[in-house]
C-alpha cells in the first residue's frame, strides 16, 4: 500500500493519519491523529497482525493517506521476543530527521489491540477521543492514539 506525500502544514492537516512527536504535558510523545473510522481500523487490523505473530514489521508509512509530522520521518511498530524489554527506541537524532521502533511482545501487542478496540467501537457510535497505549514512565516516549479530534490547535492558520 502506498501512502500520499504531505508537506505543508495545510497538507499535514488534511491527512487522515497525522503521525508526530513532540515534548507533551506527560513528556515526549507520539501522537497517531486518526481523521477517520477506516483507517483507524488499518491500524488495528496491523496491530492484531503483530500479535498474532504474522506480522513482525509495521512501517506507518505504509497506511494509506500518513504523513509525518516533520522533524519525524519514521514510526514503526515491531514484535519482538517474549524475553526482551518492551520500549520505544530512537533511531535517529539528526537535526532534521527523527525515527522510532515500538518493540512490544505478542501478548502486549494483544493488549495494544484491545485499547484500540475500545476507540474503534467508540468512533463506529460517533464518539471521538484519545486513548494512551503506553505507560511510561518519566523520561519515557509515551504514544497517543487520537480519532477525530480537533487538529485547530495544531494548525491554526487552517481556520475559516
Amino acid at each position: 500500500m502506498s501512502n500520499t506525500k504531505f508537506e505543508s502544514s495545510s497538507q499535514l492537516s488534511q491527512a487522515q493519519v497525522l503521525v508526530e512527536y513532540y515534548q507533551g504535558a506527560y513528556g515526549p510523545t507520539l501522537r497517531i491523529d486518526v481523521q477517520s473510522l477506516g483507517s483507524l481500523r488499518e491500524i488495528q487490523d496491523n496491530v492484531e497482525r503483530l500479535s498474532s505473530g504474522q506480522l513482525q514489521r509495521f512501517p506507518m508509512s505504509e497506511l494509506a493517506s500518513v504523513a509525518m509530522a516533520p522533524p519525524l520521518k519514521a514510526f514503526t511498530l515491531v514484535a519482538v521476543p517474549s524475553s526482551q524489554r518492551r520500549k520505544i527506541r530512537q533511531l535517529v537524532d539528526q537535526k532534521d530527521a527523527l525515527a522510532f521502533d515500538w518493540e512490544q511482545t505478542i501478548c502486549e501487542w494483544e493488549d495494544t489491540a484491545a485499547f484500540i478496540e475500545a476507540l474503534c467501537e467508540a468512533g463506529s457510535r460517533g464518539k471521538s477521543g484519545h486513548q494512551y497505549l503506553t505507560n511510561e514512565t518519566r523520561g519515557d516516549v509515551r504514544v497517543e492514539l487520537a480519532l477525530n479530534e480537533s487538529r485547530a490547535a495544531r494548525f491554526p492558520s487552517e481556520q475559516a
